[in-house]
């Protein structure tokens, strides 16, 4: 399943396939509500997470649109609308998010090491000086 996803939100051809992708469709919003749970302590994160919202949502409305061009009109007329580079696009989004969002996540975990380490060498010091 998790294939299915990533062949569904990142390969611009898969809605060419004529494959089904309806239960990464699903897939995609059980990840974005663990993500709300993941970052419920961050308010930056919370607040980003409508935005990374909105662009998948426009991404899933342009893989639909090419799945009902590919079914009602074939082949070509939906390899030009791949070809307009609308999908790839949102994509750039949300990459641009989600790289925020992981350099923010990252940026934390950085301070939670320092303040963990400095706690472990104070706790050192005072089992030391007992």
């Amino acid at each position: 399943m998790r294939r299915q996803v990533l062949l569904v939100y990142w390969n611009p051809l898969f809605p060419l396939s004529g494959e089904n992708w309806k239960p990464a469709e699903y897939e995609l919003d059980q990840d974005i509500a663990r993500l709300r749970e993941m970052t419920a302590d961050n308010p930056r994160q919370q607040n980003t997470i409508p935005l990374f919202q909105q662009h998948v949502a426009r991404r899933m409305s342009i893989l639909k649109t090419l799945i009902e061009t590919r079914q009602q009109k074939g082949f070509a007329p939906a390899q030009a609308l791949v070809s307009s580079g609308t999908g790839k696009a949102e994509m750039t989004a949300i990459y641009d998010v989600t790289g925020k969002m992981t350099a923010e996540e990252n940026g934390l975990l950085t301070i939670r090491n320092a303040k963990a380490e400095e706690s472990a060498s104070t706790a050192v010091s005072t089992s030391i000086l007992l």
